[in-house]
């Protein structure tokens, strides 16, 4: 997976380090980045260092306010973040 961060007013994309694996949905909300995939769940508060929140396999996310989200994933299987 690549990512990348665009500063405010920047017209550079600067890379940011994320852990290998598949992920198929990612959501946005203030600064707080969430991304989910089948390699789990990943977790940035700034948009940029991420930390690994979940190992469990997720096919999407959508993020309701920067400290909670809801996933699903298969199976019917769903999981809510709050931090």
């Amino acid at each position: 997976m690549n990512l990348a961060w665009l500063a405010p007013g920047s017209l550079a994309f600067q890379p940011v380090a994320a852990p290998a694996g598949y992920l198929s949905g990612i959501s946005v909300e203030g600064e707080t980045v969430m991304a989910t995939g089948l390699a789990g769940t990943i977790l940035a508060r700034d948009g940029r260092h991420f930390e690994r929140v979940s190992a469990a396999p997720m096919n999407s996310v959508r993020l309701t306010s920067e400290k909670s989200g809801v996933l699903c994933g298969p199976m019917g299987s769903i999981g809510l973040w709050r931090a």
